[in-house]
């Protein structure tokens, strides 16, 4: 299995709610232009085997400051680092067909909501962070980018719309279901030991990446979106996307 996340710029075209439907419609036109200017290849992606257990995790941090669907910022940072161990990141959300966050059946993006809330839930419990909900608007987005990476071999590539955090994972050989769900979101939650409780990125531990289990966990995020799709190699492809973006440079998780 592998796992990713990455940052990018915030989208502008937001509402009071979340981001625009016609915003991720707009961002899926974008994602063959933006792909050599705004998607980062994790180091040996391509070299994966199936079975792979290995997780990394590459990118930039959040840095700048980061539009909210409220028109706030979230940050006022400088610029983002570029080293190679980051989480955050990309993708769009709309803000009228949130759910509660209760759980309850699949979703339209193919995964198990329940599940993903559940687990995701657990490890803010833990820590004594809201739960989040979900949003059909970012897992829409999440969507389109499972089946773009899907459709181009299902290397771990960040993109989509701007202005959320990203997580990514992969494994083979899987069929999708809702215990791989579950797996994909403990994947990033196993990430804990690694963070040293200190601000990001510095707060991984040393040669380890921690950026996936603080995006989970981090206080500000309200907001998931997630879907999985099949790859062509037997594997599976798992995008979760988080509103408001979390690994703000400087800043803990909670």
């Amino acid at each position: 299995m592998i796992a990713a996340s990455f940052t990018l710029p915030a989208l502008a075209d937001v509402t009071s709610t979340g981001v625009t439907s016609a915003a991720v419609t707009s961002a899926a036109s974008r994602v063959a232009k933006r792909a050599n200017e705004a998607r980062r290849l994790l180091p040996g992606a391509k070299a994966r085997q199936l079975g792979e257990t290995t997780s990394v995790a590459a990118g930039n941090w959040a840095g700048s400051d980061t539009t909210s669907p409220s028109g706030c910022t979230s940050s006022s940072g400088d610029t983002s680092s570029s080293g190679d161990t980051s989480s955050s990141g990309d993708t769009s959300s709309s803000g009228d067909t949130s759910s509660s966050g209760d759980g309850g059946s699949n979703g339209s993006s193919g995964v198990d909501v329940a599940a993903i809330l559940e687990e995701h839930n657990k490890a803010r419990q833990e820590v004594g962070v809201p739960d989040l909900a979900w949003d059909e608007g970012v897992a829409l987005a999440a969507q389109q980018w499972a089946a773009e990476l899907a459709s181009s071999g299902c290397n771990l590539e960040h993109g989509g719309a701007d202005g959320l955090g990203q997580n990514l994972y992969w494994k083979a050989p899987v069929q999708l279901n809702s215990a791989e769900d579950r797996a994909a979101v403990q994947s990033w939650v196993a990430e804990k030991e690694d963070w040293t409780y200190s601000a990001v990125p510095e707060g991984c531990a040393d040669g380890k990446q921690c950026g996936h289990y603080t995006q989970v966990v981090w206080r500000d995020t309200t907001h998931v979106g997630c879907a999985a799709a099949q790859c062509a190699d037997g594997g599976g492809i798992w995008v979760c996307d988080y509103w408001p973006q979390g690994n703000m440079i400087g800043s803990t998780p909670y």
